[in-house]
């Protein structure tokens, strides 16, 4: 009987017992959002690091 109330007036507030998995797939959204920024931020980072090594390589072929 706890229960029963709680649920009642969240209903009445327009609260749904049953979401139909919208929930999930915004979440699942945002994962994959932050998935995609997250390797897009590691590929800029190789690739700086590949940058860096290069110009190493180039200035160590000068001074040979």
């Amino acid at each position: 009987m706890r229960q029963v109330m709680p649920i009642a007036g969240g209903l009445a507030h327009g609260l749904a017992l049953s979401s139909f998995g919208t929930i999930s797939r915004a979440m699942n959204w945002g994962l994959g959002i932050g998935k995609y920024a997250a390797l897009r931020q590691a590929k800029k980072a190789y690739e700086g690091y590949l940058a860096r090594k290069e110009k190493a390589a180039r200035r160590q072929g000068e001074t040979a």
